[in-house]
């Protein structure tokens, strides 16, 4: 298929990368639609997913939510609802990221504490790592925001992203592909965050390509998985299905002892004693990532 229209422009400048993003996501409707419901652009800025219309007149919409993450498996997401504003007097929050209490920052590189110190605007948001708990900027002071609620919802990961994904044959080489604890002592040093008594959201993949002269190579996904980051997801034919757990499991809490979500209990079994399973109907939508190495 032919795409008419101007010549992109070359180079890194702002234009260049604005222009060269515009064309990627239009060529993105003619991509091979790996996911039923979503369709997968592979870019130099990295992987994202887009949503797949039906109907030739393009009137059909597509439902986009967002979500905070609590937890992550091997082939999907656990999130909750985002935090909401305490009320009414707020807008729509603008999330800045995550911060702890001790924290070096300034172009002095001085130790701050609390919350955040530059000159916030009101309604400015972030997710404090030490209390774990949301808050928001009311114009004066930083106030707590009310806790994600609800049930629990299930998001699957981009296909490459998921560790069932053992091999790929790709630029005339074959790939394999171990995945393993950030805690491994064979594996490098690496950042993962602690729900319960689990370390095993960001985990390496050994990357085994003998074509290359070396056994193997350290990968990790970046940007890394953190706690409580936001989610945006799309209803989607994803193929991955969750083993069914009860919510009795032990309570995960903030700083201040509330009780923020349980960790899976009993699994869910049926009337011959097999372990339950259901579908993710959810994808992950427009977070550019992907494998980088080494990962040390």
């Amino acid at each position: 298929m032919i795409f008419p229209g101007a010549k992109i422009p070359d180079g890194s400048s702002p234009e260049a990368i604005y222009a060269k993003r515009l064309e990627q996501v239009a060529r993105t409707q003619y991509q091979h639609n790996q996911v039923s419901g979503a369709k997968v652009n592979r870019t130099t800025q990295g992987d994202f997913m887009a949503p797949q219309t039906s109907g030739a007149s393009g009137g059909a919409s597509v439902s986009i939510k967002q979500y905070a993450l609590i937890d992550v498996q091997d082939d999907y997401l656990i999130c909750l609802n985002p935090p909401k504003v305490p009320n009414s007097s707020f807008g729509s929050p603008l999330f800045l990221g995550s911060f702890g209490d001790d924290r070096l920052s300034g172009a002095d590189v001085v130790l701050n504490t609390g919350d955040p110190n530059y000159s916030p605007d009101k309604n400015d948001a972030y997710w404090n790592t030490t209390h774990k708990r949301w808050k928001i900027f009311d114009g004066v002071n930083w106030v707590n925001m009310t806790a994600p609620t609800g049930s629990k919802v299930y998001v699957a990961k981009e296909p490459l992203h998921r560790t069932s994904l053992v091999a790929k044959f790709s630029l005339a080489e074959q790939h394999t592909y171990e995945y393993s604890d950030p805690t491994d002592p064979d594996g490098p040093a690496f950042e993962h965050w602690t729900i319960g008594s689990s370390g095993r959201f960001n985990l390496l993949r050994k990357n085994l390509n003998l074509g290359r002269g070396a056994a193997f190579e350290w990968e990790r996904l970046v940007p890394v998985w953190t706690d409580s980051e936001l989610i945006l997801a799309i209803t989607a034919k994803t193929g991955v299905r969750r083993q069914v757990f009860k919510d009795n499991g032990a309570d995960v809490q903030d700083g201040d002892g509330n009780v923020i979500f349980k960790l899976p209990g009993d699994p869910v079994l049926d009337g011959d004693g097999n372990p339950t399973f259901a579908s993710v109907t959810l994808m992950v939508y427009g977070r550019s990532s992907q494998w980088a190495g080494p990962a040390i």
